[in-house]
């Protein structure tokens, strides 16, 4: 986990069809590639605080963030 997350305030300036916001962040339900791993889905309990985490800067292991 990181200190860095988005919030719900840059969630929202994105408008609805965007599709920069699927490139940019992770939301509850998205599915995240593990590669050899398999796949999982992000949850809200994935993050410390907003629910959200930068695709950029995530790093995600078989144990989570």
């Amino acid at each position: 986990m990181g200190i860095h997350e988005p919030i719900q305030d840059l969630v929202d300036e994105f408008e609805a069809g965007d599709p920069r916001l699927a490139y940019s962040i992770f939301r509850p339900g998205d599915i995240v590639d593990l590669g050899a791993k398999g796949q999982v889905v992000f949850s809200q309990t994935d993050t410390r605080i907003t629910g959200y985490a930068f695709r950029k800067y995530s790093n995600f292991t078989a144990d989570g963030i």
